[in-house]
């Protein structure tokens, strides 16, 4: 129901990750590619993630018609960490890398073989101009039962290095 996806920007400023506010289309979701190489033309150099992601918004507003639930803006702290949520819109999530605008999308598929909506694709786009704007540059599809292990292993690795970090404080 409605033309649904989720983006989100993303930068490192100063040695901290910096997280926009989750956009939520209901009516757009197709033509995220398209607002954000509208967005992008429009930023020219400019490239905080907040400041892209309110101009993007901007951009995206000015070309609704008169429906009346659109757009949203939300909040999460755990986007980045753990996506798959997000993607089960129609058009999934876009996560856009700044200042090089490479985009990550991730969707949540229906396996025909389980009758569940158990895989995930993720498509990786960069970006080649204003008149092309993105190509594919990578393309892969992993199963639920995979995205679960993997997000294990990251919890791991961050606990370690967590552990690591408490004891150099000690020293």
């Amino acid at each position: 129901m409605g033309d649904r996806a989720n983006v989100v920007f993303k930068e490192i400023r100063y040695d901290k990750q910096v997280v926009s506010p989750v956009v939520y289309f209901h009516w757009q979701g197709s033509d995220v590619l398209r607002l954000l190489n509208k967005t992008k033309i429009q930023m020219e150099d400019r490239t905080y993630a907040d400041d892209v992601c309110a101009r993007f918004i901007q951009r995206a507003s000015n070309e609704l018609t008169d429906l009346i639930y659109s757009i949203a803006v939300n909040n999460s702290d755990d986007l980045l960490t753990n996506p798959y949520p997000w993607a089960t819109e129609d058009n999934g999530v876009y996560i856009v890398d700044m200042p090089d605008w490479k985009i990550r999308h991730i969707i949540n598929m229906y396996n025909d073989d389980t009758g569940k909506h158990d895989r995930y694709k993720f498509t990786d786009y960069e970006y080649v101009g204003f008149i092309t704007g993105w190509k594919v540059c990578n393309e892969f599809i992993q199963t639920e039962d995979e995205v679960k292990q993997l997000q294990g292993l990251a919890q791991e690795i961050n606990e370690l290095d967590n552990e690591q970090s408490n004891r150099n404080l000690c020293l």
